[in-house]
C-alpha cells in the first residue's frame, strides 16, 4: 500500500560496531602534570573507580572518587583544552572536559582521554561509574584507526545493500 518509506528485507546488526562494555576503562594518555601527582594518587587514578557528580554538564564532568594529591603545589597559566582533558582542581577530584569544553583552562592536566573513548565519556550520566586505564599515544591511535576501519566497513555494507 502507500508506504512513505521503502521497507527493506534485510537487517544489519550494529552491535559489533557500537556495542561497548560500560565497565571497560576509558583509555587515558598521560597529561603534562601526571608525574607531579603523589605516587599513591597515580596508582589510585588507575585502580579506583570514579563516579559522575550531579553538577556535571556538557562542559565538564565532575568526578568523585579517591582524593588525588600533588607532591607539591603547582601554579600554571591557562592552556588550550580539548574534549576529554582530565584536569585536577584543588579539591583533588578530577574534571573531565566534555564536548562543549572551554578553549582554555588553568588547572593542572593529569591526562587526556583517548579520542576513541571521548564519545563514551559523553554518554555518561550523573551517578555512572568509570575507570581509567593508562594508554600510550600509539595504542590510542591504533584504537582510533580500528574504529574508523570498522565504521568504513559498516558504511560499505550498508551501501552494498542499498545499491539497486
Amino acid at each position: 500500500k502507500n508506504q512513505p518509506y521503502p521497507i527493506s528485507n534485510w537487517r544489519l546488526d550494529p552491535r559489533p560496531w557500537f556495542a561497548d562494555d560500560p565497565a571497560r576503562p576509558l583509555r587515558l594518555l598521560p597529561g603534562s602534570h601526571l608525574d607531579a601527582l603523589a605516587e599513591i594518587s597515580r596508582k589510585l587514578l588507575f585502580v579506583e573507580p570514579f563516579s559522575i557528580q550531579t553538577d556535571s554538564n556538557r562542559v565538564g564532568l565532575r568526578l568523585t572518587g579517591p582524593r588525588l594529591d600533588w607532591t607539591a603545589p603547582i601554579e600554571m597559566v591557562s592552556e588550550g583544552c580539548l574534549p576529554g582533558l582530565l584536569q585536577l582542581p584543588p579539591s583533588g577530584q578530577p574534571i573531565a572536559f566534555g564536548p562543549e569544553c572551554p578553549v582554555s583552562g588553568g588547572y593542572p592536566r593529569i591526562g587526556q582521554i583517548a579520542a576513541v573513548d571521548v564519545p563514551r565519556l559523553a554518554q555518561l550520566r550523573p551517578g555512572d561509574a568509570l575507570r581509567f586505564a593508562p594508554c600510550t599515544f600509539e595504542d590510542a591511535l591504533r584504537a582510533l584507526r580500528d574504529r574508523e576501519r570498522a565504521l568504513r566497513a559498516l558504511e560499505a555494507n550498508i551501501a552494498a545493500r542499498l545499491a539497486p
